[in-house]
């Protein structure tokens, strides 16, 4: 018997590690669940390994599709930031996904998805705030409760639950689980000067000061970075897989990144995430968590690196 075909937008087409994640979580569940996921765009070297099927267009995606699910990430954070030609470009999609699925009854539903917390105060882009109102949104889960003030502006059905990248150990279970933490991971810090003098005395003086092996991790997919980027020296972790990350990260004592999911990620193995130069998102998440103590600004790094000696 041919299984229904359940269409799956997000944010995939960019080798990010966060994004990754979540495509290959929900592609599996609903694999489980007797479906066949379809995913939008999803990069190659994940639809070979992981043997699922890819749309390169929202037409594709959509045909003969039984539902499409939402999910997860960011998909509400928009108008809150500049209108870079990606943003412009999804929100055109999500336009043409509330059309097609309008006119061929298509349900969707949106899974761990977020944007800032801003409720009903946050600045929707035209092409999502047309397809929240398009009465295809069947439901979602919210991985933050200040949105849920958003989507009942447009009589959206939500729950809160916890982001969908804590159930992580499920999927890719650790082969480290026992020994001395000892290694702190950096990750896109270099936007600032402080970040940069953290990052640069955490490889001088880490093993030395701290007893920390730093490792500086870039989470865009090795096969899609820029190719004048060479990383080089034993602290550089390229993302090559999944499960290598997961690895690295079980024995890190402590994250600090600008970024949400590598953090969060990190913390289902038990390292401590640390938002330095955070998105409004990741600041709204850690506020959540109760973890406020955890965002870090310039003024809090010598805290820091004094707390890590502890």
């Amino acid at each position: 018997m041919t299984r229904k075909k359940i269409a799956l937008f997000g944010w995939y087409m960019y080798g990010n590690f966060g994004d990754d994640v979540m495509a290959v979580m929900l592609s599996r569940v609903i694999k489980a669940e007797g479906f066949h996921p379809v995913v939008y765009k999803l990069p190659g070297y994940l639809a070979e390994s992981e043997g699922i099927e890819r749309a390169d267009t929202i037409e594709g995606l959509l045909d003969g599709a039984a539902a499409c699910v939402l999910g997860g990430g960011g998909l509400l954070v928009s108008g809150d930031h500049p209108a870079y030609t990606a943003f412009l470009t999804r929100d055109d999609e999500f336009r043409r996904i509330g059309r097609i699925c309008s006119d061929k009854a298509i349900p969707v539903w949106g899974v761990s998805i977020g944007g800032t917390g801003g409720g009903c105060a946050a600045r929707l882009y035209p092409g999502l705030a047309t397809m929240l109102a398009s009465g295809v949104i069947r439901g979602v889960t919210l991985r933050l409760k200040g949105d849920k003030a958003l989507l009942d502006t447009f009589d959206i059905p939500s729950q809160h639950f916890p982001d969908i990248v804590f159930l992580a150990p499920d999927f890719w279970p650790s082969v480290s689980t026992t020994g001395r933490r000892n290694i702190l991971v950096t990750n896109n810090l270099g936007d600032s000067l402080a970040g940069r003098t953290l990052v640069g005395f955490l490889d001088r003086c880490g093993p030395r000061v701290l007893g920390l092996a730093a490792r500086d991790v870039g989470t865009q997919h090795a096969s899609v970075i820029d190719g004048d980027y060479q990383p080089t020296g034993r602290r550089r972790f390229l993302y090559e897989d999944i499960q290598g990350l997961a690895d690295l990260l079980s024995k890190a004592k402590a994250i600090v990144s600008s970024k949400l999911h590598l953090g969060i990620f990190g913390m289902t193995y038990g390292a401590l995430f640390f938002s330095y130069d955070g998105k409004a998102k990741t600041i709204a998440q850690l506020q959540e968590l109760g973890l406020e103590s955890q965002i870090l600004s310039a003024r809090d790094l010598p805290r820091f690196v004094a707390t890590l000696r502890t």
